[in-house]
This record gives C-alpha cells, structure tokens and sequence, in this order.
C-alpha cells in the first residue's frame, strides 16, 4: 500500500490529505489481508505493507484522500500464481472493497 507524503511544492499539496489517506491505507489493508489471507510485503515498510512516497504524480496532484494498492509481486512465482486466479482476484477486490467502504462510513 502506498501512502502519500507530505508535500507542498508548485501546484502539489498533500498536506490535508496525508493522515486521511493512512487511514485509509490501513484499512484497506487490513480488510485486504483478512479477505485474502495474504501477509504483509516484507521487503518494504517494515512489515507493514505501508510505504509513504512524495515522488509520484498521482498521489501527489490528488485533492482527496487516495492510496496505490500493489496487490502482488509478479517477480515473485507465488504471488504471479494467485493473480492469475480468478477466485484470488474476487477476494482480493472484496477486501479493497471492504476497507474502501469502512473508510467512507467513517
């Protein structure tokens, strides 16, 4: 799950959004993990599955709260097998769904 971090430079400004959009990342990826069974990434974040970046466009330039979610590896066999599998995916979608829908019902 990647986060946005602060920034206030030209037309980006992630300042309001910054702790809205953890705590939707959070939330996505707690319902993300129990619908899928999945751990965490462990090669970033610190075992948390969250990562803060200030260098990507998308989450920069946004004006609401707004996460990337990497749902696999494809470097990775295991992780290319599930995403590949269609009952996989409908967990997968599930569980975004599930945080995203918790996350606007506050």
């Amino acid at each position: 799950m990647i986060l946005p971090g602060a920034v206030h430079a030209g037309s980006a400004d992630t300042r309001a959004i910054v702790a809205p959009s953890a705590t939707l990342g959070r939330g996505i990826a707690g319902d993300y993990r129990r619908a899928t069974g999945e751990q965490f990434s462990n090669y970033i974040g610190e075992g948390t599955g969250l990562v803060t970046r200030k260098d990507l466009g998308g989450l920069n330039l946004s004006t609401v709260p707004k996460v990337f979610i990497e749902c696999g590896n494809m470097r990775d066999s295991k992780d290319a097998a599930l995403l590949t599998n269609s009952a996989w995916r409908q967990k997968a979608a599930q569980g975004i769904s599930e945080g995203i829908v918790s996350f606007l019902r506050g």
